[in-house]
């Protein structure tokens, strides 16, 4: 099953020679703006947005072109579930939810004009599932061309992972261990 239509492709050709670089994670207790997208990627981090930030928990910075950056948007979940919707709010969660305008509704990030991607990771599922979310197209919130949405469910989507490198991750994941707690 291929999880685009391959005429999706074509709006995917903005991130041909596109570099991600991050080396470590940094948590922020702002909503950052579009001159941190450089910073962060010539800092070589991601970014862990701030607790309870609308939408998305993880922000990557993408290089686009010299001077033309981008991000990945990552919302995740840990439902322990063989239903995809666990998450009473999927699939409006995986798409309407992340995209630039509501994630980044206090910032200038909200009127970003280049193409970037979100990924919406249920981590716990009982097995694998990966599909391009329906857009939800609210009322109040127009719909994102600029946006390139994907789903994943459970670690068994990730095929290159070892079996004991997954026991591990799910052993995390019960673990439930906060990025936001002091040690």
């Amino acid at each position: 099953m291929e999880l685009l239509d391959p005429a999706a492709l074509d709006d995917l050709k903005c991130f041909e020679g596109a570099t991600v670089a991050f080396t470590h994670f940094i948590p922020i207790i702002y909503v950052p703006e579009i001159c941190s997208l450089k910073k962060y990627y010539q800092r070589r981090c991601a970014v862990i947005l701030k607790r309870n930030n609308p939408g998305a928990d993880i922000m990557i910075p993408v290089k686009l072109a010299e001077d033309r950056y981008s991000y990945i948007l990552v919302q995740v979940k840990n439902y322990a579930s063989n239903d995809r919707n666990a998450d009473k709010t999927y699939p409006e969660s995986g798409s309407s939810k992340l995209t630039s305008r509501f994630v980044f509704r206090t910032s200038d990030l909200k009127d970003h004009n280049k193409q970037y991607i979100t990924l919406y990771w249920q981590l716990r599922f009982e097995g694998q599932l990966s599909e391009v979310p329906p857009i939800c197209e609210s009322k109040r919130q127009k719909l994102e061309q600029k946006q390139h949405t994907f789903a994943h469910f459970g670690l068994d989507t990730f095929e290159f992972l070892d079996s004991s490198i997954k026991k591990e991750l799910a052993d995390l994941l019960d673990a439930f261990i906060s990025p936001f707690d002091e040690a």
